[in-house]
């Protein structure tokens, strides 16, 4: 059963290896400079998490458009290849759904790497 929880700051440090899979030229130190822009603009992430390992995680943003008003950006949902096709990717939108219902949002958008 996958546990679903909100990553803290100083937790996000932890989600390299994910972001790595989608972005595999990606340094580390320029994920965390990225990162600490990014959490300053609002990022956020949850991660899917069962006997104490994480098998994937979910980054979103959420703000104001004029088009379309209050929206939920998911950005990198990266689940590790052995947790794929076992429910984690689905937990994981689901979680953000429900935030994205808790906080009024209109719309969900989620864009894709053409590659994956």
């Amino acid at each position: 059963m996958h546990i679903i929880a909100l990553r803290t700051e100083e937790e996000l440090q932890g989600i390299y290896p994910f972001i790595r899979l989608l972005n595999p030229q990606m340094t580390e130190a320029v994920f965390h400079a990225r990162l600490c822009e990014m959490v300053a603009a609002g990022y956020r992430c949850v991660a899917a998490v069962e006997d104490g390992e994480t098998l994937g995680i979910c980054g979103f943003w959420s703000g104001m458009k004029f088009w379309c008003g209050r929206y939920m950006d998911v950005d990198n949902l990266v689940v590790t290849e052995a947790a794929r096709g076992r429910g984690t990717g689905e937990a994981l939108l689901d979680w953000v759904e429900a935030e994205a219902v808790r906080l009024g949002c209109d719309l969900i958008d989620m864009p894709v790497y053409t590659h994956n």
